[in-house]
């Protein structure tokens, strides 16, 4: 499933064009990670045929994927049939394929608390399954922030922050 959204930004007075690209694939593993691939093509398709004169200047791509990776934090996985490990390995071959690169600070981005079986303790158990990955900016101008501090969600608010400097894409 995703949403994708092209906006327009003014930086020192010019007007660029970035593409958000919100994703979600379920733990149950629907919603297929190839479809990147799709809606990257179908928004590059967008504005060869309609907006003929404006150019994409940079990316971002968010979401929650049910992947986890070393690439954005993940500790290693405790089993090799762990699927969101497998679906992390996945993510990190497309995002490479596709020139994106990944904003991971390393810190996790999902908590829950599980009660300590056997006691009435709750423990902390966090995960790293949401990404952010961009293409098109300088990556000294682009950065993510994950707040530990709770929205109303099980996952912790991610916030991006995006320079002036593009790269030619």
């Amino acid at each position: 499933h995703a949403t994708a959204a092209w906006v327009q930004i003014i930086i020192r007075g010019d007007v660029k064009d970035i593409v958000l690209l919100n994703l979600y694939s379920s733990p149950s593993g629907k919603g297929y990670l190839d479809d990147i691939n799709y809606y990257v093509d179908q928004i590059q398709q967008y504005y060869r045929d309609v907006r003929k004169n404006h150019y994409i200047y940079g990316w971002v791509c968010s979401g929650d994927l049910n992947a986890s990776h070393a690439l954005w934090g993940a500790p290693p996985p405790k089993t090799t049939s762990d699927y969101r490990y497998k679906r992390g390995d996945k993510l990190a071959d497309i995002l490479d394929e596709t020139s994106f690169n990944i904003l991971g600070s390393g810190q996790p981005t999902r908590f829950d608390w599980r009660i300590i079986p056997g006691t009435q303790q709750r423990k902390l158990y966090e995960s790293w399954i949401d990404t952010t990955a961009s293409r098109g900016f300088n990556p000294e101008s682009i950065s993510q922030y994950i707040s530990q501090q709770s929205a109303g969600s099980d996952h912790y608010p991610i916030y991006i922050t995006i320079g002036d400097n593009f790269l030619k894409i």
